[in-house]
């Protein structure tokens, strides 16, 4: 199985709306941007030159396929370095959600925080929920 741009980009979407509603902030706060940009960078840079890695949040898909072991990575190692460079030094369970959050939408698009919470964590969505608040 592979994903298109596409899919990818909606995923992404889906996920960082859905943890940020569930950590109370809003799609625009930071790490929500930055995770976003570096995962769609990251692979930029598995299929073209580091050069024309940017472009891609904002190019028309073009047919490249990705598995989900290089979105897993990408969307893992976009979190991590974000974390970073903020200064925290590693991710924390707001992070390790939109992670979960955004695979989880890729294997299923019209899945639900609930569906995340259970299939991710095993909790109920008002535990993890809590989780992703303190983390803020």
């Amino acid at each position: 199985m592979t994903y298109t741009q596409t899919e990818i980009n909606t995923a992404l979407s889906a996920g960082i709306e859905m943890t940020a509603e569930a950590a109370g902030q809003e799609i625009t706060d930071a790490p929500f941007p930055q995770v976003r940009a570096a995962a769609l960078a990251i692979l930029a840079n598995e299929a073209r030159p580091s050069n024309e890695a940017a472009s891609i949040a904002t190019a028309p898909d073009d047919g490249r396929a990705f598995t989900p072991e290089q979105v897993n990575q990408a969307v893992n190692r976009a979190v991590d370095d974000t974390a970073e460079r903020v200064g925290r030094g590693c991710a924390n369970d707001r992070d390790n959600l939109l992670v979960n959050a955004v695979l989880t939408l890729l294997e299923d698009p019209e899945a639900e925080f609930s569906d995340v919470a259970d299939t991710c964590y095993g909790e109920d969505p008002d535990t993890i929920a809590g989780w992703a608040r303190i983390a803020v």
